[in-house]
């Protein structure tokens, strides 16, 4: 199945400013609630460089990939969570 690519975009921007949260930020709620938003803008801005003009819609697709980006940040949070708990249990 072939994806679009601009989800391939907003998916790999995602996962990258939530593995960059959660590994600068110990604690799994504030680095989720700071990659999420950040994922966003970022999407947004890139997509605007890419479009070259705003879309009358972007305030409810600003609410999607924000909802996207926040799902994406709990999961890639919950790999470092079970990681860092199985680093102190080894240790």
């Amino acid at each position: 199945m072939l994806m679009a690519t601009g989800f391939l975009v907003l998916l790999a921007i995602s996962v990258l400013c939530a593995f960059i949260a959660h590994w600068k930020v110990r604690r799994f709620w504030k680095a989720t609630l700071v990659s999420a938003p950040a994922a966003t803008l970022t999407f947004m801005l890139f997509s605007t460089v890419q479009a070259g003009f705003p879309d009358p819609f972007r305030p409810v697709a600003l609410l999607y990939f924000s909802g996207f980006a926040l799902l994406v940040s709990a999961q890639v949070g919950a790999g470092f969570v079970l990681a860092r708990h199985r680093q102190r249990e080894l240790a």
